[in-house]
């Protein structure tokens, strides 16, 4: 039986073309279904179809006016905290937003759950523990702190906007979706690539994706003029970033997912995987979410073993991979973790 209840949602945006931030919308509207009511206040507030029981409050956040966005957000925040009796509260992707509220919510001894994935650990982070409730993340090694307030739920994919696609073989067209930095070792995939064609293996590579800001676009540009002779060879692409609602379109077209970033669990790595492509990667994190039998091997070590396997036993990866991805990384079972803590603490 539904609660009934009040839950407070703070988030930095809702705006479904929001490459970044457009599936936070997924999780507030499953959130929706399992309370009373809903109140969320958002940073941005674009294309996204409200739930009839969820009040919005829009920050309008704009980057580099400091100043004016931690007053804004205090006061909206004062006021929707002092005019409703919350139960919970639930933060995603908004840790400033979580830093500002975080006192208010704590004088007013609302339990507050925010939701941190990421290997930085900013000082922001630290002074947010202090008044936070308890975290969520997605991977035991997706949270930078040593907590005791620290709870692993998996991913929110919702595997319906997935639908598994026919296994390509042999494989040939590789892709990478996510942003063009330095972090995600885009020039290590582009170098891996073209160590295996030199091996015979007739590959193409396309990243999808451009940086997230003129400030890190400076790597974006030196790969591109470095592997520009690839470019002209006709195996290299580059594509620009794309909305979150056309990722299962680019994945469709693709034959594995090939993935290089050292961090937090890469949610597009999930995604992939519910498409039925292969993947490999060098994330620890990924990896051992995969049960992956290579924890040491290099990125072409894994690429070239993926590339020899027959089409059975390619088969039966992406069967073994999938099952893993459906197990802990969709919506429906995130959420009910999730839910369960915001209740009662447990999960």
């Amino acid at each position: 039986m539904k609660r009934v209840d009040h839950l407070l949602v703070i988030n930095y945006a809702l705006d479904i073309h929001q490459p970044i931030f457009a599936t936070s919308g997924n999780w507030i509207c499953e959130l929706a279904k399992r309370h009373e009511k809903i109140t969320i206040i958002t940073g941005h507030l674009g294309e996204f179809e409200r739930p009839t029981n969820a009040a919005v409050h829009s920050i309008k956040w704009i980057e580099g006016q400091n100043f004016r966005n931690i007053f804004k957000t205090a006061v909206i925040g004062l006021k929707v905290i002092k005019k409703n009796r919350f139960s919970a509260a639930f933060t995603h992707m908004a840790l400033m937003q979580a830093l500002i509220l975080s006192p208010l919510l704590k004088v007013h001894k609302i339990r507050h759950v925010i939701w941190y994935a990421h290997a930085s650990n900013p000082i922001s982070l630290r002074v947010a523990k202090i008044f936070a409730s308890e975290f969520v993340t997605s991977t035991p090694g997706s949270f930078p702190l040593k907590s005791a307030k620290v709870t692993p739920i998996g991913q929110g994919i919702d595997p319906s906007k997935f639908t598994r696609k026919t296994l390509n073989y042999p494989i040939k067209n590789l892709i990478h979706v996510g942003r063009f930095e330095k972090s995600k070792n885009i020039d290590l995939i582009i170098e891996t690539v073209a160590q295996a064609r030199q091996q015979g293996f007739p590959l193409t590579f396309t990243q999808v994706g451009n940086a997230s800001s003129k400030s890190l676009s400076d790597y974006e540009f030196q790969c591109k003029k470095k592997f520009s002779s690839y470019i002209q060879e006709g195996w290299l692409n580059f594509e620009p970033t794309i909305s979150h609602e056309k990722i299962p379109e680019v994945l469709s077209k693709s034959d594995l997912f090939i993935h290089a970033f050292q961090g937090s669990l890469d949610k597009t790595t999930v995604e992939a995987v519910l498409m039925g492509l292969p993947l490999i990667s060098i994330n620890h994190e990924v990896n051992n979410f995969f049960a992956s039998q290579f924890d040491n091997a290099s990125l072409i070590e894994r690429l070239l073993s993926i590339l020899t396997l027959d089409e059975s036993s390619l088969r039966d990866n992406v069967e073994a991979q999938e099952a893993l991805a459906m197990k802990n990384g969709t919506l429906n079972a995130l959420i009910a973790k999730l839910d369960q803590i915001l209740i009662s603490g447990k999960a």
